[in-house]
């Protein structure tokens, strides 16, 4: 998972924000599976968000910025 994180950034740097997207989600797929309620899940999460971001897709980046708040609400308090 981290390696399609580490991907994902490079390919957001480089704004190839569909490609980046795409590894991030391949990242969520794996920590959703392996660590449901991790600090790295969340911030899978917020990845995911800022692309959607970026691509102007706000409900659905809003809707992972609240799931990565969420994990970290219930992980920190």
């Amino acid at each position: 998972a981290e390696g399609y994180n580490t991907i994902g950034s490079i390919h957001f740097q480089m704004q190839e924000l569909d490609s980046a997207l795409q590894a991030y989600r391949k990242a969520l797929t794996i920590l959703q599976q392996i660590a449901p309620d991790h600090e790295d899940l969340a911030a899978t999460y917020n990845n995911v968000g800022l692309t959607l971001h970026h691509l102007q897709k706000y409900p659905e980046s809003l809707d992972h910025y609240r799931q990565s708040r969420q994990i970290l609400e219930e992980s920190y308090g």
